[in-house]
């Protein structure tokens, strides 16, 4: 089996609070609803992936043995831009509340992320295990080839990954919750 190895890259928050509550509805996508967006979180879950090989040549034949060794896993956020209605001033009780929802958002994209981390090691390793040593003429377009085999396979988890951050954002994203945020000040 090939080694798989890798690492996580936590979301960092860059809060910019200079930011319209027309272009927060546009960056929303929001058609029809009856809640003005006032805060957001852009979350951009990223993908790297390095296989590495080994190439095994022979004086007696003109082919070369293609091994697949090891694959780096780079996954995660970085800085991640939490916008936050102009209209909404720091230390005011809606920015405070509009704030901590969002870093809520920041929250889960740390923690689920970081939880996934040993699934998609795993599954990156069970996956790959049809992709065996091969002998060919051509052994950097056979690397290429392997190697797009992982991405691909990689890509298919982290839509998995996708999903399941959107389904606990939408958990947070409630009229409730927002009802109970909105009730935490009487400035709006």
């Amino acid at each position: 089996m090939v080694q798989v190895n890798g690492y996580f890259t936590k979301a960092v928050p860059y809060v910019n609070n200079r930011v319209s509550q027309r272009r927060l509805a546009r960056k929303s996508g929001r058609k029809g609803y009856h809640i003005q967006t006032i805060g957001l979180t852009e979350s951009g879950l990223t993908l790297k992936v390095l296989s590495s090989f080994s190439v095994q040549t022979s004086n007696q034949s003109d082919q070369a043995c293609v091994t697949m060794n090891a694959i780096q896993l780079e996954y995660g956020f970085g800085r991640t831009p939490v916008l936050i209605d102009r209209r909404y001033r720091p230390g005011s009780c809606e920015y405070a509340a509009i704030y901590n929802h969002e870093i809520e958002h920041i929250r889960i994209m740390n923690t689920k992320g970081q939880s996934y981390f040993y699934w998609l090691k795993q599954q990156v390793a069970l996956q790959t295990r049809s992709i065996k040593p091969t002998l060919t003429k051509r052994p950097k377009g056979t690397q290429r080839w392997m190697a797009g085999q992982v991405k691909k396979i990689a890509s298919g988890l982290i839509k998995q990954m996708n999903h399941n951050l959107s389904l606990a954002h939408a958990a947070i994203d409630t009229p409730a919750n927002y009802k109970r945020t909105q009730a935490q000040c009487s400035g709006w």
